[in-house]
């Protein structure tokens, strides 16, 4: 089997795995107090705390911001990549042509998050221009998606942020990689590691949406979504932007369980957060949420940019052993090259 193709065994995996997840998630919706049908327009367009026209201004800002970043990155001028491969890869290594491509980057799980979102406020502004207009009491399938989309975007924000925080700006520094970097402080990126967590964030404050716990699975097919992604662009590109998802290394499977187990985590942190904000009256509610959100939040105010560790290059590669006389090279490149 050509190493651009998943393992049958994975494939079974990710089949399986996607109908539980989808039949847990349809019964979590029909039972009890979690039902779709009770999430119609006017619980999706309007507020407790404010009046709708305010909750309408402030999704709108975040749906014309997000388009703007997006507009911003990728005029931006993009470098090729060489992302890296574990020991055990059956991969060859290829580059991707960013820089002539820069399309490819909508690969980026972050990238993919950052649409989710988009879609989300885009549905969301939509039903409080209609609650605003006097369409009320109306259950579709699309205010349940966004309910569920609502759901995914808020625990993958908080992972998203605590990852660039926590790991990958750190990783950067300690690397010496002046370019990985400085790479997480432009205004785009800023914007897809820390304004996501704040547009969610805000979203949790004002609207009537909240994060139930029997939507579990909801996270597990997005986990899921990302990964045909990630075969996609394996298969017409030969690169895997990140390992871990790597179908030929000896323990793919488990990566790919770990994905899914880190995705339900965030789910529950993000869960416990809008149970705790949900018993507190609107100014705690502020409060709490935003000293978290910022807790995890990295930008030039927030921390501050990172000073390098000057004893190691801003680039390492280093040839993997591989086979014997293979001469195939493992690029160490830094994690804030792929976004």
């Amino acid at each position: 089997m050509s190493p651009r193709h998943p393992p049958a065994k994975l494939i079974v995996f990710c089949v399986l795995t996607f109908a539980a997840a989808v039949a847990l998630l349809c019964l979590a919706g029909t039972e009890g107090w979690t039902r779709y049908d009770d999430v119609t327009l006017l619980v999706v367009g309007t507020s407790s705390y404010v009046p709708t026209q305010l909750l309408f201004a402030t999704r709108v800002t975040s749906l014309a911001l997000i388009v703007l970043s997006l507009v911003v990155y990728f005029c931006d001028e993009k470098a090729d990549m060489s992302p890296p491969l574990w020991e055990g890869s059956r991969l060859e290594g290829a580059t991707l042509r960013c820089s002539t491509c820069p399309q490819v980057g909508l690969c980026a799980f972050t990238l993919q998050c950052w649409l989710l979102q988009l879609l989300y406020f885009a549905g969301a502004s939509a039903c409080s221009l209609a609650v605003m207009v006097g369409w009320h009491n109306v259950s579709t399938a699309a205010t349940a998606f966004l309910w569920l989309a609502f759901e995914a975007s808020f625990s993958c924000a908080i992972l998203v942020t605590v990852a660039v925080s926590f790991v990958l700006i750190p990783e950067n520094a300690k690397q010496g990689n002046a370019e990985g970097v400085a790479n997480f402080f432009t205004w785009s990126t800023l914007m897809m590691h820390n304004a996501n967590l704040a547009f969610m964030a805000t979203e949790l404050v004002l609207s009537r949406l909240t994060l139930q716990i029997t939507h579990f699975p909801v996270v597990v097919l997005w986990g899921l979504y990302y990964v045909l992604i990630a075969w996609g662009l394996l298969r017409f590109t030969g690169v895997i932007l990140y390992p871990f998802l790597d179908p030929t290394i000896p323990r793919a499977v488990v990566c790919h369980v770990a994905l899914i187990v880190a995705l339900l985590v965030f789910f529950l942190i993000g869960s416990a957060v809008a149970a705790t904000a949900a018993l507190m009256p609107l100014g705690l509610r502020v409060a709490l949420v935003s000293l978290a959100s910022v807790a995890i939040m990295r930008t030039r105010w927030i921390r501050g940019v990172p000073e390098l560790n000057k004893g190691r290059p801003s680039f390492t590669r280093q040839l993997s052993s591989g086979l014997p006389g293979s001469g195939r090279i493992s690029a160490r490149l830094s994690a804030g090259e792929l976004l």
